[in-house]
């Protein structure tokens, strides 16, 4: 009768020292995933700064555009007025 005592204990023990091993390996899960998902926010943090420039860079390239397309709309006229004086003082 005193085997039963001793198998439940050895059980006991058994299941304990399982469960003790899982529980470190789901900590050791826990702390990959923790460092993984700290990563990954710094790369979404960098990847959100990256983006903010590029935004203003592309901001400032527009209007550089817009700008530009201003002086040769400008050019153009002045171009084309030229041509007009040119025709009328030389005459046909």
């Amino acid at each position: 009768m005193i085997i039963w005592p001793l198998l439940t204990f050895a059980l006991v023990a058994l299941t304990k020292y399982a469960t003790s091993i899982r529980l470190r390996n789901l900590r050791d899960k826990i702390r990959r995933d923790r460092s993984e998902a700290d990563h990954l926010r710094h790369l979404l943090f960098q990847s959100i700064k990256s983006e903010e420039i590029i935004e203003k860079e592309k901001k400032d390239l527009i209007q550089k555009m817009s700008a530009f397309r201003g002086l040769i709309a400008n050019l153009h006229s002045s171009l084309s007025a030229g041509e007009v004086k040119e025709k009328q003082s030389t005459g046909p």
